[in-house]
């Protein structure tokens, strides 16, 4: 596993890190003691951060798999105050900086399916995102709070008023199987 006799990683690539072991085993632990990094990267001209890629090549069509798994575990004491997030992601726009005709975003989510590509089970099969409650029941599908004097609701934030009763789109989400809408119109007053 790893180099050979410690060596450095190979100046091109092509480092490979495997075990032998027929059971999970953890080949790399890294302990974070503070505020540590273990990875800076600087983005270049290929605007890639850190790239993952895996492939399934799954014949038999059962087992699929992720490319990403991350796990948070609450192994003791109790969370009074402050927040714990699996994952947490973060824009940061520099003072003085505008991002003109372009678009930013703190995640973007591309689903790049073949024109070939079949979804067989339906609609409810294929989405961006896909919830999934475990043991205990969600209290909320998710949440949205305000930071650093930006108010979410009714000032310009994600939530406006609106009087138009007439809905002209509807977001639909599927609820164990089921499908559901969220209605959404084009103005936020009547025509």
């Amino acid at each position: 596993m790893g180099t050979f006799n410690g060596l450095a990683i190979p100046l091109h690539g092509g480092f490979v890190c495997k075990t032998s072991e027929t059971t999970p085993i953890d080949w790399l632990t890294v302990t974070d003691i503070g505020a540590f990094k273990f990875l800076n990267y600087q983005v270049g001209a290929n605007n890639y951060g850190v790239d993952i890629r895996s492939h399934m090549t799954d014949a038999g069509g059962q087992v699929g798999g992720q490319c990403l798994k991350a796990y948070f575990y609450h192994d003791s004491g109790v969370l009074g105050s402050g927040q714990a997030y699996t994952a947490f992601f973060q824009f940061v726009g520099a003072a003085n900086l505008t991002c003109v005709n372009a678009r930013i975003a703190v995640l973007d989510l591309y689903m790049n399916l073949d024109a070939t590509y079949s979804v067989a089970g339906g609609a409810a099969d294929c989405s961006y995102i896909n919830f999934v409650e475990g043991a205990h029941p969600v209290p909320a599908l998710f949440v949205i709070t305000s930071t650093g004097g930006v108010v979410a609701d009714e000032s310009g934030g994600n939530f406006v008023t609106a009087s138009n009763a007439t809905i002209d789109h509807a977001l639909r989400i599927y609820i164990e199987n089921v499908a559901y809408y969220i209605g959404l119109y084009d103005s936020k007053t009547g025509s």
